[in-house]
């Protein structure tokens, strides 16, 4: 399988909720997958949003994309040979300043040691790599899927 075979790449739908107007725009032309933005701006406007890449000829995902959906400018953060992640999730940081103030959370599996690791990433500065990795006891499956969910939302959302 080769996700480059379906070509998706990050696009944006607006909704006009009066006339009912859809209007689709592609906002890169790089194969990506599985965007995600902070979850408290979800459904609101949004600055920041983060996808996986992928590796040409294969459905492995071999790093991360930030893109700045104000000014167009983007970043990234390829894992290296035999490294292979997952979903990427946003985790705000404590006291947070601003809408990219937090963490990128993404299990990667490292074929070449044969091991796992739950790597962080400062969503600020993705380009630097991984800020702290948490080797995990086992190695898990390459492309789990996995969210997070901040500790006041896990009872449930506020009516």
């Amino acid at each position: 399988l080769d996700k480059h075979q379906t070509k998706t790449r990050m696009h944006r739908w607006r909704f006009n909720m009066k006339t009912g107007e859809t209007k689709e725009e592609y906002l890169d032309d790089e194969v990506s997958e599985f965007p995600v933005c902070r979850n408290n701006v979800l459904g609101h406007p949004y600055r920041y949003a983060y996808c996986s890449l992928f590796e040409k000829g294969q459905w492995l995902m071999n790093g991360i994309k930030k893109f700045d959906l104000q000014t167009g400018e983007t970043t990234r953060y390829e894992y290296g040979e035999g490294r292979y992640g997952g979903e990427v999730h946003f985790a705000a940081r404590q006291n947070d300043q601003s809408e990219d103030d937090g963490y990128l959370v993404v299990f990667i599996q490292d074929l070449v040691k044969d091991r796992s690791e739950c790597a962080l990433f400062d969503a600020q500065d993705i380009a630097k790599g991984p800020i702290t990795q948490i080797i995990l006891p086992e190695r898990i499956q390459t492309g789990t899927h996995a969210c997070w969910v901040e500790g006041e939302r896990l009872a449930g959302e506020p009516g």
